[in-house]
């Protein structure tokens, strides 16, 4: 909801290419693996690959292979691959590779990739330019790579080992490590993509209907509400039963400005009760939890402001802060640098905040192929499971055209998984693609059952999820949730931009300071 439309549309998307996967049932790919010829596995383009006369070794956090196997892998001819003795320098050449020359402009010629031993330098030329490489060839030296590790000979097998990775990534290749399985992951996204023989015109279709709301200002307004109830009973704990209800309702405007800008205000009020044994001990609860007053029914005013470009949202909530027993913050906005915190985490994500960004936004100016592309080649491959062929398979299941059956004037996709199901609706009008709607449902077995609905047609939004547990352990432990969530919102388009930053001179609390330093004095935004 906070970055419009577009936004919307587009994360629906990636919600589906992100999550299929993990809802899906998985080939078991960990026991396919062959058996392990030295520190760890390989997997390329999703299947795994065995050498016949040297095993992979790891050295220095690195993943090193011959290099003959290395260039194999990676689409070079046997034929094309040199040693030189005298330079102790190791070569491999690939044809009609794409590049930019040096006029910048897009040019197809040979790739010749040049590694010596001790040296952490590769060396990349390209076919047709003006500097001579050293087989006396006209070439363009493209670019120097540095790297943290250097090719070595081992000896007693006679084999030149190279850094499958490094060399892996710099010739644009997916490369990713599966720490619990010890595999490595080359993907060569292209070549993948080479081989899809699915077509997209449906969801390039529904990406046209989300850039019909870019480049304007919308106002959205509705409702949404939330309803919890759960009970329980434990004789351990000395009750017989428990009933807990908690649920709240309001209003909420916001103003959308491009696809991160935003400005959200909303009402709402809460309510809380707990029930044991016939007795209302909701007071009792709340004393517990260092609440001295019952503030229930309450009514709750919250905004919220913000622009994703640069990563800050901030909130104020009177009401909130004091339930929290933050009165010295009842004024105060509580500043959120989501990008300083993702860029932190940025080492086990594989992704930072800008190339989330970037990623999450290149729909706009993409077709739904390209973007397919994209997600593949930037999506972190951290898992046997997210290689790009498997990906591309989950990924072709929901939003390939010939999953689309026709029902009057709508297309529909049903995607029976592990215990799970989702319906993607893609709504028309006339030839052109006007909204759609994405629900799941899962049994998770012990977990109970959950349901998730999101619509988007024309101007309206409708969003829905139920979740439902039950579990009874006998002994007289049993425990309940009913958990129902709704939210609608009209899209319409205004001349008022959002409001993304606090006013000067109000009370700004970095949230990351407050949680770690509960006393320290606000600072003033200048």
């Amino acid at each position: 909801m906070k970055r419009g439309l577009s936004i919307l549309l587009c994360g629906s998307l990636m919600a589906g290419m992100l999550c299929l996967p993990s809802m899906a049932a998985q080939p078991d790919l960990a026991a396919q693996k062959p058996a392990l010829q030295g520190d760890f596995w390989v997997m390329v383009n999703g299947e795994y690959v065995t050498f016949p006369d040297a095993a992979p070794k790891s050295l220095n956090n690195r993943s090193f292979l011959p290099f003959a196997a290395v260039f194999e892998q990676l689409g070079f001819a046997q034929k094309d691959m040199h040693w030189d003795q005298a330079t102790q320098t190791v070569t491999a050449t690939k044809p009609d590779v794409d590049y930019t020359n040096v006029h910048g402009e897009a040019a197809v010629g040979d790739m010749t990739v040049e590694l010596t031993l001790g040296s952490t330098t590769m060396k990349l030329w390209y076919e047709g330019d003006t500097i001579g490489d050293p087989h006396g060839n006209q070439a363009q030296v493209v670019q120097d790579v540095k790297m943290d590790v250097a090719p070595f000979a081992n000896t007693a097998i006679g084999r030149t080992y190279i850094p499958l990775g490094l060399v892996a990534e710099a010739l644009g290749y997916r490369v990713g490590w599966d720490q619990t399985n010890q595999t490595v992951i080359v993907d060569d996204v292209k070549s993948i993509l080479a081989g899809n023989q699915e077509t997209y015109e449906l969801m390039d279709q529904l990406m046209d209907y989300s850039r019909t709301f870019a480049g304007k200002n919308y106002k959205v307004t509705g409702d949404y509400a939330m309803d919890m109830k759960m009970n329980g009973t434990s004789q351990s704990a000395g009750f017989q039963k428990m009933d807990v209800v908690f649920d709240l309702d309001g209003t909420y405007t916001m103003f959308t400005q491009g696809n991160t800008a935003f400005q959200y205000d909303t009402d709402l009020k809460m309510d809380f009760t707990v029930n044991m044994d016939g007795s209302d001990v909701t007071n009792a609860m709340l004393t517990q939890a260092g609440v001295t007053e019952n503030p229930f029914p309450m009514d709750v005013t919250m905004e919220m402001r913000g622009d994703l470009a640069d990563g800050n949202m901030y909130f104020r909530s009177k009401a909130l802060a004091g339930l929290l027993g933050q009165a010295d913050l009842e004024n105060a906005w509580i500043k959120l640098d989501m990008k300083e915190l993702m860029d932190q985490s940025s080492a086990t994500l594989g992704m930072n905040y800008a190339q989330l960004l970037e990623l999450s936004t290149a729909a706009q100016e993409m077709s739904f192929e390209e973007y397919l592309a994209l997600t593949l080649q930037d999506t972190p491959a951290t898992s046997i499971y997210s290689n790009a062929a498997y990906l591309l398979d989950q990924m072709n299941l929901m939003f390939a055209d010939s999953k689309f059956l026709k029902s009057g004037n709508s297309y529909v996709n049903t995607v029976d998984l592990d215990g799970a199901k989702m319906v993607y609706t893609l709504y028309t009008n006339g030839s052109k693609v006007n909204g759609y709607a994405m629900e799941m449902s899962a049994d998770m077995d012990q977990l109970g059952a959950m349901s998730l609905s999101a619509t988007m047609k024309g101007t309206q939004m409708d969003m829905n999820m139920a979740f439902n547990v039950a579990m009874d352990q006998g002994a007289g432990e049993s425990f309940a949730m009913d958990l129902s969530m709704t939210m609608d919102g009209n899209y319409q388009t205004t001349s008022v931009k959002p409001t993304t930053q606090p006013a000067a001179g109000d009370t700004v609390v970095d949230l990351m300071d407050l949680l770690g330093a509960a006393a320290e004095v606000p600072q003033i935004v200048a």
